[in-house]
């Protein structure tokens, strides 16, 4: 019922943080964790909208309708949030730890040899001195 405000806090939080730690974020690719936590959090809000879970007289959610429900809304939101937030976050590393090394073993492929000076022309002719 609220398990998508937890991803969708952190999503906000490192939106902001890119703003301020340009090059840092750009080298951790923290886009990308961005894009997948507010995705997912924004799907997850639309499948509570779609089930009647979010609705749009305060206190906005269901789960929320009396104060007695507020431990279950904070178990959901820390304990199921919380893992939803950290799975996401462990796709993330696992992304972007399969893109460095794959960045660094086709570069190593990719690299250029150095250039034989007894060719000529890029071809070896095969003859000796004359």
């Amino acid at each position: 019922m609220a398990c998508f405000l937890l991803p969708l806090f952190i999503g906000i939080l490192l939106l902001m943080l890119q703003r301020f730690a340009g090059e840092a974020s750009e080298k951790l690719r923290i886009w990308v964790l961005d894009a997948m936590l507010l995705g997912g959090a924004g799907f997850l809000a639309l499948e509570h909208l779609w089930a009647g879970e979010i609705v749009p007289w305060p206190p906005f959610l269901t789960s929320m309708a009396s104060e007695a429900d507020l431990a279950a809304f904070l178990n959901e939101t820390l304990f199921v949030g919380g893992a939803l937030t950290a799975a996401v976050t462990g796709a993330w590393a696992l992304i972007l730890l399969a893109a460095n090394t794959f960045s660094k073993t086709r570069s190593l492929k990719t690299a250029v040899p150095a250039r034989d000076s007894r060719l000529k022309d890029g071809h070896n002719n095969n003859r000796a001195p004359v």
